[in-house]
């Protein structure tokens, strides 16, 4: 059998936590509506984690649970500020391209 064949062992059922650890937009969703945050913000969360090597946990008790007393991490702003103006940017790219045309 060739080992790039589709199958149904090819098929892997996850359990929710697999999914979720597996899924980065699966995690967005879930903790977007666990801390009632925009998905927005919690994707950029996620991503501005990743970027300056932040363990999310962190980031999930300082801006989605509230408590402040781990301090703040300076990496951390920094990646979801260059999030924040990428995103403008694009935004604004976008603008304007659709007025020129």
């Amino acid at each position: 059998m060739d080992s790039r064949e589709y199958n149904a062992d090819s098929i892997k059922i996850l359990d929710p936590k697999q999914a979720e650890q597996r899924f980065e937009w699966l995690q967005a969703e879930n903790l977007s509506i666990k801390y009632s945050k925009p998905l927005e913000f919690v994707q950029r969360g996620i991503e501005a984690c990743r970027r300056s090597s932040t363990d999310l946990s962190f980031f999930i008790q300082r801006y989605l649970e509230g408590d402040k007393s781990g301090g703040k991490s300076i990496l951390l702003e920094e990646a979801f500020l260059e999030l924040m103006t990428e995103a403008r940017e694009k935004s604004q790219f976008k603008t304007q391209k659709h007025q020129r045309h």
